[in-house]
């Protein structure tokens, strides 16, 4: 996805992981308040377009991450296996212990991470949860704690965390209408000293860069393990 949106807007895609100390000026796609996420961009940035994944596949997916990152712990670690990314499905075996595992908690993040931009920042871990995983002694809030206070970024860092916009990922990887989804992103950035292609363009550079795409991606993943969607 990340592909499409360079190519109509002409400027670098970041990772929040990535370029810790540098300014991050133009667009970064970040997993926060996700646990495995990071406000890594101070007040650099000054609107957010949510992207959402069905959990069918976004859960499955995540594993597969995990497990080519061989369940890293430290950034030190997860780096050295960015290569692998993109290679290798998780064996099924892994997924079904891990789904028993995690997926309660794993779908309620999912929804907790939508509410968190629908709700302009509803935080939902406890003060001095600084990994924001819920774990003990912490837990997540629930509807009897409302109304919950806002995250420290979307009041200081940003005009707003409600999103400009809101793109499924699903229709987006679509031929049919992934388009009219990635319109949906140019509309949002479109005045925000990026110098966006102009609609008519748009079909054009959705197809050209999701079939000549140079990047690995999920369909380059080998078949030993999960299925892909």
């Amino acid at each position: 996805t990340w592909q499409q949106t360079e190519g109509i807007a002409g400027v670098k895609v970041y990772d929040d992981f990535f370029q810790l100390a540098s300014p991050k000026i133009g667009l970064v796609k970040t997993q926060y308040p996700h646990y495995e996420g990071i406000w890594s961009y101070g007040s650099d940035l000054n609107q957010v377009i949510l992207l959402i994944r069905n959990p069918r596949w976004d859960m499955p997916s995540y594993l597969t991450l995990l497990s080519e990152l061989e369940f890293a712990h430290t950034w030190q670690i997860a780096y050295g296996h960015l290569p692998e990314v993109f290679t290798k499905r998780a064996d099924m075996e892994d997924w079904i212990k891990w789904r028993d595992y995690r997926f309660d908690d794993e779908i309620r993040l999912w929804g907790l991470n939508i509410d968190f931009y629908m709700e302009n920042g509803a935080q939902y871990w406890m003060a001095y949860d600084f990994e924001r995983n819920g774990q003990w002694p912490f837990r997540f809030h629930d509807e009897s704690d409302r109304p919950w206070p806002q995250d420290y970024h979307c009041v200081h860092d940003i005009d707003s965390c409600y999103p400009k916009a809101v793109v499924s990922y699903e229709k987006l990887k679509s031929p049919v209408t992934g388009p009219d989804e990635l319109l949906k992103i140019a509309t949002a950035i479109r005045g925000k000293d990026i110098d966006v292609l102009n609609p008519d363009g748009i079909n054009c550079v959705w197809h050209e860069t999701w079939v000549k795409n140079p990047h690995p991606n999920n369909d380059d993943r080998d078949a030993n393990g999960l299925p892909r969607e």
